[in-house]
């Protein structure tokens, strides 16, 4: 049975995960309107996740060390402050640069703190169900923020996306005000000793991962997937609008609706079964079905009245439907990767180590996602967005072989 304190968790997952992909969705809209290219989308994701990179060194071991309570709940705070000061760079590709840079950094403190912590609240048999919990209103928040955007920046404007984020991060920073104390450690730690202890707890977590194979492919199976899904993303407007020929604005309702339904479905029948198909076969479906997706051109010829200029999307609807339908897929396939893996580092990461773990895939992530972004952007605007598409479904594909035959999902 899933307890109040749980529930909690759950609240601040909400908010805060609307406010996260508002602001996420109206930046990479807003850059490429701004710029008019694919390698200043690549660009702000690489400072984006740079950030987290030189974040994560710190994250892990706070989490490790203070109380998750209250890490989650400053850097909530201070993440709707950072929110607001979007609003003074609506025309300034390096003011949004530097003020997603110092965003990242902080949200790279909630997310640790968070997924090390329900271990700490929920008993080892519930993890499944409530990781499938958590992750069905991660996605449900993904759709939300993203669909929510989108009509805010197309029928209110710039500023509307980040107000709304700031308000929203703040309610959910309040929930875990009313949580019971979440730390690691019998004694707080002064912040002087913290600063001393960062390279003595990252050096006891590299070991740890060197003396736990399992654990490290399953962090870096968890990474590869994020990084290779956020590479991709960053060319979702201009695959959108040079490969679609549909309006950026309108992925809302092509791509974000039916993979937020997708993930939901997947989420849903974990939580009630425990189990949806092996994550290998997970990973490799979501690879076919971006080759799939990366097709898209043909269909169009079929399907969209040989569109050449960017539409919205009503006014091709079954070459629109055809595309919701390969999205709706990658959500099926995502929760099927995600919550396995998730749940199988909650059980197999002790608790002294569980926050560095969580960190350490943030930390790999956000090598890999600027590396692959900032090759695809170039790919993109010398040759055309389905290049790296294909590259991505190709890559996806063949991963899943080798988790098939290495990593074991508890």
């Amino acid at each position: 049975m899933l307890n109040r304190n749980f529930w909690l968790l759950f609240i601040n997952r909400a908010f805060t995960r609307i406010a996260y992909h508002i602001t996420t969705f109206a930046l990479v809209v807003w850059v490429f309107r701004l710029t008019g290219n694919n390698i200043s989308v690549s660009l702000w994701m690489a400072v984006f996740l740079i950030a987290s990179f030189f974040s994560s060194f710190f994250s892990g071991v706070a989490a490790d060390i203070y109380d998750r309570r209250r890490i989650m709940f400053f850097s909530n705070i201070a993440w709707g402050a950072t929110a607001l000061a979007f609003l003074l760079f609506p025309q300034s590709f390096p003011g949004i640069l530097l003020v997603s840079f110092f965003a990242q950094a902080l949200d790279e403190f909630f997310s640790p703190a968070q997924n090390s912590a329900l271990p700490q609240i929920v008993a080892s048999r519930d993890l499944i169900r409530a990781n499938s919990y958590l992750t069905l209103v991660t996605h449900v928040a993904n759709f939300l923020g993203y669909f929510l955007s989108g009509i805010m920046l197309r029928f209110i404007g710039f500023p509307a996306p980040f107000v709304t984020a700031a308000v929203l991060v703040t309610l959910g920073a309040l929930a875990t005000l009313f949580l019971p104390p979440l730390n690691q450690e019998e004694k707080s730690v002064p912040f002087p000793n913290f600063l001393s202890l960062i390279r003595e707890k990252l050096l006891d977590q590299f070991h740890y991962l060197i003396d736990n194979p399992n654990v490290m492919k399953t962090v870096l199976v968890s990474a590869m997937v994020l990084s290779v899904g956020a590479g991709a993303g960053s060319l979702a407007p201009g695959f959108a609008e040079q490969v679609l020929a549909i309006d950026a604005r309108d992925l809302s309702f092509v791509v974000i609706l039916p993979v937020g339904i997708g993930m939901f479905l997947g989420s849903v029948i974990l939580s009630k079964r425990g189990k949806l198909i092996p994550v290998w076969i997970g990973i490799l479906g979501l690879g076919l079905t971006v080759l799939v997706m990366s097709a898209s051109p043909f269909l169009r010829i079929f399907l969209g009245n040989h569109v050449a200029v960017p539409r919205a999307f009503e006014q091709v609807p079954f070459f629109s439907l055809a595309i919701a339908s390969l999205s709706f897929l990658i959500g099926i396939f995502a929760a099927a990767i995600t919550i396995p893996i998730v749940t199988s580092i909650q059980r197999i990461t002790p608790g002294p180590h569980m926050g560095r773990t969580f960190a350490a895939m943030g930390t790999v992530s956000s090598i890999f996602t600027p590396a692959v972004a900032l090759i695809f952007g170039p790919i993109a605007d010398l040759s055309s967005p389905v290049v790296p598409m294909v590259i991505v479904g190709l890559a996806v594909s063949a991963a899943a072989f080798w988790v098939r035959a290495k990593v074991v999902i508890k």
